[in-house]
């Protein structure tokens, strides 16, 4: 995995090269390497943009530094969140649901707070 967005493709042709999964970040970068890239965890600019704009119209913008963390989906209404994480496209049958099941938990766990994520 690496967190480099487009940056990061060097990353995702070496786990192509190796045969290796990887995951993707900042976009989907699925299309990279369908084969390859299991996942990715996605920024929601659409969104994050939306709320820096509310608080400008609303004169209630502070400039402070925003960590809005985890949603469930993109442009999920009902959450604070500005990154998903992609589908899993092709990968579904083969990752094992207990696995599958795992992501979701601990996905649920860091956005109701019950895992803490360090700034």
């Amino acid at each position: 995995m690496h967190v480099a967005d487009t940056s990061g493709q060097g990353v995702i042709r070496a786990a192509k090269e190796k045969g290796i999964y990887a995951f993707g970040a900042v976009s989907d970068q699925n299309k990279l390497a369908p084969d390859t890239v299991l996942t990715s965890f996605v920024l929601d600019p659409e969104k994050a943009y939306d709320s820096v704009f509310k608080m400008i119209e609303m004169d209630n913008f502070t400039g402070t530094i925003f960590t809005p963390g985890l949603e469930s989906t993109k442009n999920s209404t009902t959450e604070d969140g500005i990154i998903y994480v992609a589908p899993f496209y092709g990968f579904q049958n083969k990752i094992p649901a207990e696995i599958q099941a795992k992501l979701f938990q601990l996905t649920r766990d860091i956005m109701n707070k019950k895992i803490i994520i360090p700034e």
